[in-house]
């Protein structure tokens, strides 16, 4: 008798409103609010704006926090796990 095993995912899905939005409300929301800066990261979907343009958004703000030009000034940075969890739910495709 055989028996087959198959790896399986462990983690749950990383969604905007559990996981980004508090990182993002702690580093980046004072700033990047309704009220502030472009973009505003306050809420997601960003529904005034299409899909790609959302990407678009993620994928420069990556960048930005990579290069440590964000947050800016004395301002505390993201720490790897925090950069790398907003890469993940970038890659599995920014769930709401």
């Amino acid at each position: 008798l055989f028996f087959f095993c198959t790896a399986t995912s462990a983690h749950a899905a990383i969604t905007y409103s559990q996981d980004i939005k508090p990182v993002l409300g702690k580093h980046c929301a004072e700033c990047h609010d309704s009220l502030g800066h472009d973009p505003d990261l306050s809420d997601f979907p960003f529904l005034s704006i299409k899909f790609l343009t959302q990407i678009a958004i993620v994928d420069r703000m990556l960048e930005r926090v990579k290069a440590r030009e964000m947050p800016p000034g004395v301002s505390p940075q993201l720490n790897q796990q925090q950069i790398s969890l907003i890469q993940q739910w970038r890659e599995e495709g920014l769930a709401p």
